[in-house]
């Protein structure tokens, strides 16, 4: 036991071993032989066979002793174990403090974590609420240029194809499925742009059906609106790809014609009117058109040429409709 108390595992163990009466057999911490321990508190303290309690260190509380202790069966003597309870615990305290340390390590790394994803998440959310301000307002060519495969990336998704079927609404006449007004504007911009800028030739063809409100009178809108959309299949048939049909309003329609001079819009128009007055409208029967063309000169703008193509069709009407008058 001596050995023990002194050796490197257990310097900081001290041993007492007492009678049952609390007389000194053997202590490390020194003590005379026999010597009298009944009133001691360690003593005092060991109620049953064996267990532990701690022994206060001061006034504080602090740094006081873990005392352990077993009776023996056979004489009643008692061994006790005295241990300094900061030593006993101290790789504890260290592992409390480094877990500690780590709690703190991984609060302030989730803060940032929950910074970055915040940004991550805003980011396209602040720029899809932008985007989405400047369709409401009408700028239906505003690109979402956002990629994601989250939720955000389907909202973009469902608000690209809502984009889409807006821009079909506003630029597509619902009755004929042909290019409106608005896309008129926007088309025969680039046009003729292309056309000054290049030195390429451009045409439009004015046209409107001959004596359409008689024909809504006669049999009816609901034959009126099958006479529009029908003309409308029979001139998408008959003109190019790189030529372009737009509703204008009412009866009336406009074709731009991309490199052509009046001659070849000329020829072109006098098919598609040839080919309307050879179809038989269904319940209606026999429909003409009367066409008025012209061709873009450098100095023009988009509401010169069409005044020119307008006086154009005037002129045809005055000279007995049906036909096509250039100017």
């Amino acid at each position: 036991m001596q050995q023990s108390a002194v050796s490197g595992k257990y310097r900081d163990v001290k041993f007492i071993l007492t009678t049952k009466q609390g007389k000194n057999i053997y202590s490390s911490r020194g003590g005379q032989f026999l010597g009298d321990f009944s009133k001691d508190d360690f003593f005092t303290a060991a109620k049953g066979d064996m267990g532990f309690f701690a022994m206060s260190g001061g006034k504080s509380d602090q740094n006081g002793d873990l005392v352990a202790y077993a009776r023996s069966k056979g004489f009643g003597w008692i061994l006790f174990s005295e241990y300094k309870s900061d030593e006993l615990f101290m790789p504890l305290n260290r592992l409390n403090k480094r877990l500690s340390a780590l709690a703190i390590g991984i609060f302030f790394l989730s803060l940032i974590l929950s910074y970055l994803i915040a940004k991550t998440i805003s980011r396209p959310i602040e720029r899809l609420k932008i985007a989405a301000h400047d369709i409401g307002d009408g700028k239906l060519e505003t690109k979402i240029d956002i990629h994601t495969k989250d939720e955000i990336g389907e909202l973009v998704s469902v608000l690209g194809w809502m984009t889409d079927e807006l821009k079909h609404l506003a630029t597509i006449d619902r009755l004929t499925q042909t290019a409106n007004r608005v896309k008129f504007e926007e088309i025969i911009s680039m046009e003729m742009d292309r056309a000054r800028r290049y030195g390429r030739l451009l045409s439009i063809s004015f046209f409107d059906i001959d004596y359409f409100k008689k024909i809504n009178d006669t049999y009816g809108h609901s034959a009126g609106d099958h006479v529009l959309k029908t003309m409308a299949d029979i001139v998408k048939k008959n003109i190019r790809k790189t030529s372009y049909l737009f509703r204008w309003g009412g009866e009336e329609f406009i074709i731009v014609v991309p490199e052509a001079d009046v001659n070849g819009a000329g020829i072109l128009a006098e098919r598609i009117r040839k080919a309307i007055e050879d179809y038989r409208f269904e319940g209606v029967g026999t429909v003409t058109v009367s066409f008025g063309i012209t061709q873009f000169k450098d100095e023009d703008t988009a509401d010169s040429l069409l005044k020119r193509a307008d006086a154009a069709v005037y002129r045809a009407k005055a000279n007995g409709r049906n036909r096509i008058e250039i100017i």
